[in-house]
């Protein structure tokens, strides 16, 4: 019966989550890669181009996608959590974002204003009366015309359909079938984290993959 347990146990999956991505056969096969605790962690930038076509043109313009690789070491154990990685990118360190928030849009990208403000036109025909103290009482007809502004919802135009093929769902979906997965393992996963790209990245800014746990860290230098 021991000898049972220890077998299933060995079967479990290699981390808990998602799939990931196929990880290369060793870390050097990686740009960067360095030793963190009980394992070598490996990372690569993926390129523009292949965000564009695996997820969305909106993705590689607002993310840097980074695939993470982790080589436990000697079958040891090495856990894995999204909220110990940072990409810092000269001055600026971002965070990873999950696969629902980078599937949403962010407000500030779209040019949409929060309270849409809508001109309004009018225009009418208008009957007046009045006293005058010479001739009498005049009335008569005329037009008129007015243009006013609001903020009010209900007088907005309502906003334009979602552009075909970038349904959030489907792209949520994606996001995170690709993500690195989260979890203890110990043999070799790899995948994606999204870290928001909050400004142009100057020339010659260096860009560094930073990862913390405890009293253990790691920086990798990304080309």
């Amino acid at each position: 019966m021991r000898a049972i347990i220890v077998s299933f146990l060995c079967s479990l999956p290699a981390a808990a989550g998602d799939t990931g991505v196929p990880p290369r056969a060793h870390a050097s096969d990686y740009p960067v890669h360095q030793g963190a605790k009980t394992a070598e962690l490996a990372a690569a930038i993926v390129p523009v181009g292949q965000i564009e076509k695996m997820f969305s043109p909106e993705i590689a313009r607002q993310y840097v996608v980074v695939e993470v690789a982790v080589y436990p070491h000697d079958g040891q154990t090495f856990e894995i959590d999204w909220f110990d990685f940072a990409l810092k990118s000269g001055a600026t360190v971002s965070h990873v974002e999950k696969p629902r928030d980078v599937a949403t849009p962010w407000p500030e990208k779209s040019g949409i204003p929060d309270k849409p403000v809508s001109v309004i036109s009018e225009t009418g025909v208008v009957y007046s009366r009045s006293s005058d103290p010479v001739t009498g009482r005049r009335s008569g007809w005329g037009t008129y015309e007015g243009v006013g502004v609001t903020n009010d919802p209900r007088a907005a135009a309502p906003p334009p359909p979602p552009k075909q093929g970038h349904d959030p769902q489907v792209i949520e979906q994606r996001v995170r079938e690709r993500s690195l997965p989260q979890g203890q393992t110990r043999i070799p996963v790899a995948g994606y984290l999204f870290f928001p790209q909050y400004g142009k990245k100057h020339k010659n800014e260096t860009t560094e993959l930073q990862w913390s746990k405890d009293d253990a860290s790691a920086v990798l230098h990304l080309k």
